[in-house]
């Protein structure tokens, strides 16, 4: 009598805990479950209620060992190993976590749970033909499932099997349509083809039915940005802001969002620097302890971190830099940050002698890492961008952190030590106090290497027929100041078309017909064009005569292209980096007749070359030629001048051992 007593009394305490769990007061809960299993050890289903609660809280050291002790007691639990196999996939052990999944699929083998979850913990190990199986398996056992709908749509995606992946998506929010998460997922899905429209509308949604969370607003705005509205991708930014001031990818979104707009200089750096002290915080050291040997000759070990080494504009610069460095001098290591698999990723990973994911990892685990691996140079090539891990440069891993291109302003961060630019980028006398790195300026900032096979440069398509102007860049760049311009312009040559890349999409679309309406330009003159593959993109520009560049944000690798291609541009010489892009590209092949300092300038220049056609066919026909005898078009030359300036900021390291958290030393001139 007295022990079915107490199996009742242990039995009601369970399910006083249980109730609290449910209620959401997990602290209470786990003062419960902690007292029940100080008076029954062997508790095995206290312990994992246990377990499932530690997990919740973020401590999975302890729910890893709860659930342990629980399948220590009952092992043929398979909801024990399914709980275990949770725990796990949150703390970054994804292939304990699988391996657990298959324990409990071993003894049930139709848990749609578990089938789901194991499909999604190998999605994320990057095995998405893998996970397949499992989750159609889900489905077939629960056909309401949407979390497997969801997962089984990422694997698709990830397969490029993009209409099933769009079906499955749709499918989850059918299930499901008051599932913020289900929205979220199409929606993202949907931005990711440029179907610009609906993801806005499937981000709206995700947004309405869960107001307070911070990703879903910044997806919206990623979204709004890439339909060209500035004003409504900057708000979302802020908004997410407000709802939690931590959150660093929204304001890395928000510093991005700026650059894109005239705001003052001096404003848009002290954005930036508010940034880095908070990402630093409480992370600054006196002395960091780094062991590197300071001997300023010796054979350097540099740290690219990028989650970019795949087809990406940025590739075009750092592809060939990547695979031109003088492996007498310099070991490379490429930290990858979940890069996309493709071919020109294969050619990143030729290049380095090694090869790190740090996807996966926390800040505090990749830099420590780095740190082990005796990193001297750390080179971010993302700064603010999508997929950046600046909050591992401000642990400081390495002696020297240096920015290179993937980001056109500061990063903000005093860990950072030096940035990679160039005199008419960054002129000494008026550019350096907006930055927190010191500068090392090299000839140029960047050399290109064009995509291949490229079409051969036809004659100008104006000489027997109408002119066209074109914006092949991203719309966002298309602020009503530029259209006032490209209004102008197109008012003084009345047999000119504007042709603009990326601007299928309805919404986009109206956006811009309404901006040039308002000037009184017919729709008649402007063709729309979808997003292209490479090799059409590429094609695309026997159709130019000659090519605008936006304002204040410059083209950079569309620009090159185009050069390439035997399309000249106009740029706009502005007050800032990206705002002086287009003229640090254009002098730099020669073409400095290009190169507008006024709007005014930039109108006049422009008419006068499509009323000056023949002059344009000719430099249309030599221009691939100077392009390629250019700093531009010469990445060895580049590539030598880059490593004398990683040299010559490692000996400034070596020279000055009191340095603490910050290493920033002189500014650099490099000369060929």
């Amino acid at each position: 009598m007295n022990r079915t007593g107490g199996r009742s009394a242990a039995s009601d305490a369970f399910e006083r805990a249980v109730e609290l769990h449910r209620a959401g007061r997990l602290q209470e809960a786990k003062a419960a479950y902690r007292r029940l299993l100080r008076r029954d050890a062997n508790n095995d289903a206290a312990m994992n209620a246990l377990g499932i609660l530690l997990g919740q809280t973020g401590d999975y050291t302890e729910a890893e060992k709860s659930l342990r002790r629980a399948i220590a007691i009952d092992s043929r639990n398979p909801a024990y190993h399914t709980n275990l196999g949770v725990a796990l996939r949150r703390a970054g052990k994804l292939i304990d976590a699988i391996e657990s999944y298959k324990r409990a699929l071993a003894l049930d083998g139709k848990n749609p749970d578990t089938l789901s979850n194991i499909g999604a913990a190998l999605l994320k190990l990057g095995q998405p033909e893998g996970s397949v199986p499992y989750l159609e398996k889900a489905i077939s056992v629960r056909p309401d499932s949407e979390d497997a709908y969801v997962n089984l749509s990422n694997a698709l995606y990830a397969l490029g099997r993009i209409p099933e992946a769009i079906d499955r998506a749709r499918t989850a929010v059918q299930l499901a349509p008051s599932d913020a998460y289900a929205w979220s997922n199409l929606g993202l899905i949907l931005l990711w083809q440029g179907m610009l429209d609906e993801a806005t509308k499937s981000l709206t949604n995700a947004v309405n039915i869960d107001p307070a969370n911070v990703g879903f607003r910044i997806d919206l705005g990623n979204c709004y940005f890439a339909i060209g509205d500035m004003d409504n991708a900057i708000r979302c930014a802020r908004e997410a802001l407000e709802l939690d001031p931590s959150s660093l990818k929204a304001r890395s979104n928000l510093l991005f969002f700026l650059t894109y707009t005239t705001i003052p200089r001096a404003e848009l750096f002290r954005e930036h620097r508010s940034v880095g002290e908070r990402i630093e915080a409480n992370l600054k050291r006196n002395g960091p302890n780094h062991r590197n040997l300071r001997d300023p000759a010796r054979k350097l070990k540099i740290g690219y971190v990028s989650a970019d080494f795949c087809e990406h504009a940025l590739s075009y610069f750092t592809a060939p830099v990547l695979s031109r460095h003088d492996k007498s001098k310099f070991e490379i290591v490429c930290f990858d940050n979940g890069s996309r698999p493709d071919d020109v990723g294969k050619r990143f990973r030729q290049s380095a002698d090694h090869w790190v994911p740090i996807a996966e990892m926390s800040d505090d685990r990749a830099g420590t890492l780095i740190q082990g691996l005796g990193i001297d140079i750390l080179v971010d090539l993302s700064g603010h961008t999508a997929g950046n891990r600046l909050p591992v440069f401000a642990r400081k891993p390495a002696p020297v952190q240096v920015h290179w291109l993937g980001y056109i302003d500061t990063t903000g961060l005093e860990a950072m030590d030096y940035r990679i630019t160039d005199s008419r980028l960054d002129p000494p006398d008026e550019s350096d106090r907006y930055y927190t790195e010191s500068q090392a300026r090299l000839p140029i900032a960047c050399a290109f290497e064009p995509f291949q096979p490229s079409p051969d440069i036809n004659p100008l398509p104006g000489l027997s027929g109408a002119f066209t102007f074109a914006c092949l860049n991203r719309l966002a760049k298309i602020t009503p100041e530029v259209v006032e311009c490209w209004v102008r312009v197109l008012g003084a040559v009345p047999d000119a078309f504007l042709l603009l890349g990326q601007s299928d999409n309805p919404g986009a679309k109206s956006r811009l017909i309404r901006l040039f309406g308002e000037h009184g330009v017919s729709e008649q003159r402007i063709r729309f064009l979808p997003k292209l593959n490479l090799t059409n993109y590429m094609r695309v520009h026997g159709e130019i005569d000659l090519a605008l560049d936006p304002f204040p944000y410059n083209g950079g690798a569309t620009s090159c292209h185009s050069m390439w291609m035997g399309v000249p541009f106009v740029a706009l010489r502005g007050d800032r980096y990206m705002a002086r892009m287009g003229a640090d590209l254009l002098e730099n092949v020669g073409l400095d007749e290009f190169v507008a300092d006024d709007p005014d300038r930039y109108v006049e220049i422009a008419v006068g070359f499509a009323n000056r056609r023949k002059e344009l066919a000719e430099i249309r026909r030599t221009l691939r030629q100077r392009f390629l005898a250019s700093p531009l078009g010469r990445p060895d030359q580049f590539v030598s001048n880059l490593e004398t300036a990683y040299r010559a900021i490692w000996q400034a390291w070596c020279a000055d051992p009191k340095r603490g958290f910050s290493h920033r030393g002189p500014a650099i001139v490099v000369n060929n």
